[in-house]
């Protein structure tokens, strides 16, 4: 089915329907019925390749957190560090080689979705570090990343927030994630 991430209740599921196409989905199962029924997209984008894609619950599985790619090639329009995903149109924010933190079991109602812009059926923590930022959409936690493939909490330090970012040719990194962190590609990699 895809990548899962459970919190006490239920099991969330990250889904590639096609190249294209990712998203993250509430599905309920009872003991009775072998097939899974989605009961809620959380969140749908179209992309190209290199996106991440893991999701996993932060500690007390309050919120949930999922990471993106840079869309590949060598992230030529840098998306890791703008804040617009083109220079032209501002309003059209980026999430590309981004770590994104949601609340998804506060429901906003259809009128606070368009006024933020968001991306599906999530609120936003209220201590994310963009959410009054006007060029950086509220779901982001942490940014400049290339393609942020495993991450995790460790358990004894649960604010020691771990992920494994692809290099650029070169090398692998392994990176502390910190809220508001820039993990610097493409500004430190490429000349």
């Amino acid at each position: 089915m895809g990548k899962i991430a459970s919190d006490k209740c239920h099991k969330w599921v990250f889904k590639e329907p096609s190249e294209c196409d990712q998203s993250i989905s509430n599905y309920w199962q009872s003991s009775f019925d072998a097939s899974p029924v989605e009961v809620r997209r959380i969140f749908t984008m179209g992309l190209p390749s290199h996106h991440a894609g893991q999701i996993l619950f932060g500690p007390n599985y309050v919120y949930l957190y999922f990471m993106m790619g840079d869309g590949g090639g060598g992230d030529l329009y840098n998306f890791a560090q703008n804040k617009s995903l083109l220079a032209n149109f501002a309003q059209n924010k980026s999430l590309l080689a981004k770590i994104m933190r949601f609340d998804v079991n506060d429901i906003p109602s259809e009128s606070e979705v368009t006024r933020l812009r968001l991306w599906g059926n999530y609120s936003i923590p209220s201590d994310n570090p963009y959410i009054e930022d006007k060029d950086l959409k509220p779901e982001i936690w942490a940014l400049g990343l290339q393609n942020p493939w495993r991450c995790s909490f460790d358990s004894e330090r649960p604010s020691y927030f771990m992920c494994g970012d692809v290099g650029q040719n070169d090398y692998e990194e392994m990176d502390i994630i910190t809220k508001n962190g820039n993990y610097g590609w493409r500004i430190i990699l490429v000349i």
